[in-house]
């Protein structure tokens, strides 16, 4: 089994600049009008297609708490 990299101790800038990314991403989302759940709906299916589980758990978290249905995180591995 491989060890999991944490981005924030091995590269701290890095890790500053996807932080950075993900705001921007936030910010152009919510002026074209996207709902914040489904911002969240959104990175768990990329973060499923990168198979990386933390991320994957983080995202249906965020996407619970931002009132997405437990039956549109169930179909989101159905997605193209």
């Amino acid at each position: 089994m491989r060890e999991r990299v944490n981005l924030g101790k091995s590269a701290p800038a890095l890790y500053q600049a996807v932080v950075e990314l993900d705001r921007l991403a936030s910010e152009a989302a919510a002026q074209a009008g996207i709902a914040t759940g489904f911002t969240h709906l959104l990175r768990l299916r990329a973060s499923q297609l990168n198979r990386c589980a933390f991320c994957v758990r983080l995202h249906a978290r965020d996407a619970l708490a931002s009132q997405e249905s437990g039956d549109r995180i169930a179909v989101l591995p159905a997605w193209r």
